[in-house]
């Protein structure tokens, strides 16, 4: 079978490398020119780790980042509302690393399995027979295939010509991202944390090198400051923030104002269908989801294996096996996209009154209830 990828991220990388290694003929189409360091952190939580190892990254993964063995909550005092033992659930630890290595690990073993990637490939569309399918590209040129997989992100170009325009809606909030590099006493080594404010939140997350991956969310109204200069919008995060527990203050000071990504967070009405025909979406094109699970990018890597399984069980039929692939994956993206939502309204509270309670509640119930989702994640995938 002859399988044209749309998209080098990497959700399209891990679904390459994964067809690969059942021995299809892949072709990974890349718009960038560069496949190039983009975005900061990333928690790749076990049930993603597991998916890694079995596409081959076992012994790169350590070298990727940093084991976290614990996910806090605290209040912007520094009172501990939530902590949970991410090993007690899952028997291993999150696994925190900058999104660029892991992308560059995934490109190096899509490489070495003989994958073509080709750059600077903008696809325009396609259109497909009983026969196969052909990618159109903006510079003029055509592939064609047996299967297109769209992993082209949440503007993705395949979903809208499948599905028509997208119901693309904003979550509430905007979010801010950023590393710094710090005295290494002040860096939390083996936990994720999140501080949880009025409207307002902070996660830190220790990368190797004595690096910090911190992000924030702001309960604000949809571009509010998107053009900021660089300098303005670090002193803009630092006034959010200023008085919070340590280390946060000095780890937003220790970031190169230049580097600080600001973005509004959006989420993809959830589709009942990923795929007609011969063509089918993974990731973000099929279910981008507000990152407050660290799960976007996970179920993105879990997408990869499940496609190859069944279109390695349904080798002659492509239709069948790609609504194999939608039963398996749609119900179990839809429970962790809508947890995942009400993470997000929940830790963006942005009433005074409102916030009492909630962390009076986050501090009885919210390990138990996200321990028991956790594991129901961790043990299932």
């Amino acid at each position: 079978m002859k399988i044209l990828v749309i998209g080098g991220g990497i959700g399209g990388l891990a679904v390459a490398l994964a067809l690969a290694r059942t021995g299809q003929q892949v072709t990974v189409y890349e718009r960038t020119s560069e496949i190039k360091e983009v975005g900061a952190g990333l928690t790749v939580w076990p049930n993603a780790v597991r998916v890694l190892q079995q596409l081959g990254l076992t012994e790169v993964l350590p070298s990727l980042g940093m084991p976290a063995h614990y996910r806090t909550i605290r209040t912007w005092q520094g009172k501990t509302l939530s902590r949970i033992h991410v090993d007690d659930i899952s028997g291993s630890p999150i696994q925190v690393m900058h999104r660029a290595d892991l992308q560059g690990a995934l490109l190096r073993a899509v490489e070495a399995a003989g994958v073509p990637v080709e750059l600077g490939k903008q696809c325009n569309g396609f259109t497909q027979d009983a026969g196969g399918v052909e990618a159109s590209f903006a510079d003029g040129t055509t592939a064609k295939g047996d299967l297109l997989i769209g992993a082209d992100g949440i503007r993705s170009i395949v979903r809208q010509q499948l599905f028509g325009p997208p119901r693309i809606h904003y979550a509430g909030y905007s979010s801010w991202r950023g590393i710094a590099s710090l005295n290494r006493d002040l860096i939390p080594f083996g936990i994720s944390s999140e501080t949880w404010g009025i409207g307002r939140r902070i996660g830190l997350i220790p990368l190797k090198d004595e690096r910090v991956y911190w992000f924030v969310a702001r309960t604000v109204p949809e571009r509010d400051g998107k053009d900021e200069a660089p300098e303005k919008r670090k002193q803009r995060v630092q006034a959010l923030f200023r008085g919070w527990h340590d280390p946060i203050e000095q780890v937003l000071e220790a970031t190169e104002a230049s580097m600080i990504i600001h973005a509004d967070v959006y989420a993809i009405a959830p589709l009942t269908r990923w795929s007609e025909g011969r063509v089918v979406l993974v990731g973000d094109a099929a279910h981008a989801m507000a990152p407050n699970m660290g799960q976007g990018g996970c179920q993105a890597i879990e997408d990869a294996p499940v496609l190859a399984e069944c279109l390695q069980a349904h080798a002659t039929d492509i239709p069948t096996a790609l609504r194999a692939y939608e039963m398996k994956r749609i119900p179990r993206v839809k429970r962790v996209a809508d947890r995942s939502e009400w993470i997000g309204w929940l830790s963006q509270v942005n009433n005074p009154f409102w916030y009492g309670l909630r962390n009076v509640l986050v501090n009885a119930l919210y390990t138990t209830a996200l321990t028991r989702e956790l594991t129901w994640l961790l043990q299932s995938s």
